[in-house]
């Protein structure tokens, strides 16, 4: 594990991805569990949002994103298979394998709208 950095607007926008999308706190609390964020966003008020990166998508998840970027979608339709996952009874390693698959089918779905 690494820490995670504080990252500005900016930083955030320079960032090599093909897409950032947002997702309120929480929201995908299972699906991104086991991924760390690259970095955070804080202000006078506190912590804003997470940064994470997976593959060419960078999701933004917190009480106060960035509204100048469009939310996920079907986030609610991937949070809940991310949940059927998680509380399974598979073994570790093949929960990890399906929550990776399932990351990489949410990335698709937000990079070709």
């Amino acid at each position: 594990m690494y820490m995670k950095m504080k990252m500005t607007r900016n930083q955030v926008a320079d960032l090599p991805v093909d897409k950032i999308v947002t997702a309120r706190a929480c929201e995908l609390q299972d699906l991104l569990s086991g991924v760390d964020p690259i970095g955070y966003n804080a202000g006078i008020c506190g912590w804003n949002y997470d940064v994470y990166v997976i593959g060419d998508v960078c999701i933004l998840t917190g009480y106060r994103v960035l509204k100048k970027y469009p939310r996920a979608e079907k986030i609610e339709e991937y949070e809940r298979e991310a949940s059927k996952i998680v509380s399974s009874r598979m073994p570790s390693l093949a929960i990890i394998s399906e929550l990776n698959k399932l990351r990489e089918a949410f990335v698709a779905e937000q990079v070709h709208d």
